[in-house]
This record gives C-alpha cells, structure tokens and sequence, in this order.
C-alpha cells in the first residue's frame, strides 16, 4: 500500500509521462509528412533529368541544375556542386561519380 507522498509523487511522474507522450505525438501529426513534398519534388525533377539526357538538350541543363544545386563548379571534366535537400543522397550515388569529383 502507498502512503499519502508515494502516490502523489508516481501520480506526478505519471502525469509528466503522460504530457510528453502526448506532446511527441501532436509534433508527429504536425511534421510528420513534411519529407512528402520534398520526396515528390525530387522523384518529377528524376523524372525531368532522365527526360533531358534522353531528348539530348544540353542548352537546358543549366535551368535543372540551378533547381537541384548551387556553387556549381566545373573541374576538368568533372561538375562539383552542392546539392539542395534531397538531392545529396542522389549526387552521391555510384552512378552519379561523373557529376562530383
């Protein structure tokens, strides 16, 4: 059995635990799809970078790359540049070595 302190302070603890749950989870429903868009943005800018090299448009290529990067940086044949958010994961990839030296 709890005397009178005991349970005021677990009934406290409790109650603390119980805010912070709840606080944890209103922030989850408020930013919990603030990757979505980015993630959607960056999936069409794929898309539109596979439609230029295909179409064989380099006059257009600048505009796409001021869209995912900027400090562009042309070094003997290779384009060092900084990725916006997003696009790190992608200019890192093995495939993309020709794109960052």
């Amino acid at each position: 059995m709890l005397d009178t302190a005991e349970y005021v302070t677990k009934k406290n603890s409790l109650a603390s635990r119980k805010h912070e749950i709840e606080q944890k989870i209103k922030d989850a429903e408020r930013g919990g799809n603030d990757w979505l868009e980015p993630m959607r943005e960056i999936i069409l800018r794929s898309r539109d970078a596979k439609m230029l090299l295909s179409e064989d448009k380099p006059e257009e290529y600048p505009t796409f790359l001021r869209n995912v990067g900027s400090n562009f940086l042309l070094k003997g044949n290779a384009l060092r540049w900084e990725p916006r958010r997003g696009w790190g994961a992608i200019a890192n990839r093995a495939g993309c070595s020709i794109w960052s030296g």
